[in-house]
């Protein structure tokens, strides 16, 4: 005979709030953990206090279509957005979407790009900060929930200043803020003497001479081609500026400006 002892009922957990923050075009070795020629001390303690997903596969390697497959989990022929100039279905299921019916605070800053020019706020989002297409990497034009306001700076503070703004904001019920960041992209700019103090400098993807050599994989040890869930839009697969062939991910350099 076994005896147990009565469990107590224990509290439910309460719902955790929710942080997405999204880099753009970044690839999945440019990360101060995974290679020394990159310093990025925050990201890399995001992947060392958290989990660092070390293999993910991209189905369709391009801004916008990867973009729709975060926010639905859909592939691309299923969620119809197939280029940088679709927009996304409104009534396309997202966990945003899930999440505001859930009953969270939900928020979006930062670029959408699924739409061509429009930046309306879309289904899911009870505040909404974003640009139209690819945005500016200063002074940019941002609309804030409808309404477009001119700023001048650099995008990249404007934009943590918003979602910063958010957090510290009062919040009766749990929430979800979705930053979607411009930078970084295959045209390399650094913020302007006036916000940081340093010279505005640009380097091109023609430029690779101080660029890393991209490491190389086979299907027989894909432990190689290590990918962050950290990385932008390749989150979803191969990453950003990598390609699949034939059973192999190999890196190249991205042209397409997406």
């Amino acid at each position: 005979m076994v005896a147990a002892k009565p469990v107590a009922a224990q509290d439910p957990v309460s719902p955790r709030n929710i942080v997405f923050i999204f880099s753009d075009d970044q690839r999945f070795d440019e990360l101060g953990l995974r290679n020394d020629y990159f310093e990025t001390p925050r990201l890399d303690q995001l992947a060392e206090a958290g989990i660092l997903f070390e293999n993910a596969f991209v189905t369709t390697s391009l801004c916008s279509p990867s973009r729709a497959s975060i926010l639905s989990g859909l592939y691309a022929h299923t969620h119809q957005v197939l280029d940088n100039s679709t927009a996304m279905p409104t009534d396309l299921p997202t966990f945003p979407v899930g999440l505001q019916a859930a009953g969270y605070e939900t928020a979006f800053v930062g670029k959408w790009h699924m739409g061509g020019a429009s930046d309306d706020p879309r289904p899911g989002f009870d505040h909404w900060v974003s640009f139209r297409g690819q945005g500016s990497y200063v002074d940019p034009t941002l609309n804030i929930n409808g309404t477009r306001t001119e700023h001048q700076g650099y995008t990249t503070d404007i934009l943590t200043d918003y979602a910063v703004e958010f957090l510290r904001g009062e919040h009766d019920r749990p929430f979800m803020l979705y930053l979607s960041h411009k930078a970084r992209r295959c045209t390399r700019r650094s913020p302007p003497p006036t916000v940081t103090g340093v010279s505005t400098q640009t380097a091109r993807m023609s430029d690779r001479r101080r660029w890393p050599t991209p490491r190389r994989t086979t299907a027989a040890n894909l432990t190689g081609c290590e990918h962050s869930a950290t990385a932008g839009t390749g989150s979803t697969g191969c990453t950003t500026g990598e390609s699949t062939s034939t059973g192999s991910c190999r890196s190249t350099p991205r042209r397409d400006g997406g």
